[in-house]
Order: C-alpha cells, then sequence, then structure tokens
C-alpha cells in the first residue's frame, strides 16, 4: 500500500490535485468565516427548523460566534500556504467533522452532502501529508 501511495506521490498531476483542494477548501471557510467575524447572520432569521434554530442560537452567543469565524479564517489562511498547509488541515478537520454530523443530524441533506465532501478532501490531504503527521 505504501509503495502505491508513494508513486501516486509522485505524479505532477496528483500533486496538483491536492494544491488545489487546499487552496478550495481554504476559500470555502472565507465567507463563513467573515460573516461571523463581522457579527453578520449564516442564515435568515425567518427560517425556521432544527438547522436554522441551531445556527440562531449559535449566532445569539456573540463572542463565541466570532471566535469560531476567526478559527476559520485562520484555517483558511493556512490551508493556502504552501508552508502550513498541513497544520491547517489538521485544524480544519474537527470543524468540518463538527459540521457535517450537525448537516445530517439536524437533516440539513444538500449542506451534509457538501460538507461531507469537505471533509472526505481535507482527510485526503491529511493524509497526503502523513509522513509529516508520523511525529504529530
Amino acid at each position: 500500500m505504501r509503495a502505491w501511495f508513494d508513486r501516486v506521490r509522485r505524479q505532477r498531476g496528483a500533486t496538483l490535485l491536492v494544491v488545489n483542494l487546499r487552496l478550495l477548501l481554504g476559500f470555502a471557510f472565507l465567507p463563513a468565516g467573515l460573516k461571523k467575524v463581522l457579527g453578520q447572520r449564516f442564515t435568515e432569521a425567518s427560517n425556521v427548523g432544527p438547522f436554522h434554530d441551531f445556527l440562531h442560537a449559535f449566532y445569539a452567543t456573540g463572542g463565541f460566534y466570532r471566535f469560531v469565524g476567526v478559527l476559520q479564517l485562520v484555517v483558511a489562511t493556512l490551508l493556502m500556504t504552501q508552508t502550513f498547509g498541513t497544520l491547517g488541515a489538521l485544524m480544519a478537520l474537527p470543524i468540518f467533522t463538527a459540521i457535517t454530523v450537525l448537516c445530517w443530524s439536524t437533516g440539513a441533506v444538500f449542506t451534509g452532502v457538501m460538507t461531507t465532501l469537505m471533509w472526505l478532501g481535507t482527510l485526503l490531504v491529511c493524509a497526503w501529508e502523513h509522513e509529516r503527521l508520523i511525529g504529530v
């Protein structure tokens, strides 16, 4: 298995895929993080249901809402750098995990599918950098 993975890692196309994936994941955090840092609602106040009720309660926390936004912006920045991309992927993993579990547990299917794909992409980036992670 390791020999196969090492062969894949030597291919330029695979490397470009992972670099672009890191950039896309980083850009995915930007709008959500900015909304939170600026204190804007993530969903309209008129929306109802378990998913939206959670987001309304999350927004109502104020400082915690903004703190999560700052973390999302930090993760976005780290993911979009060559040097700190692995750290960004490690930090993104629990965030995407929490968002994905929230979506599936509240019935937000479309968002659940999207966040599951982002979570899988983050796992791929972490697997790609497995040699750097061995010491962690």
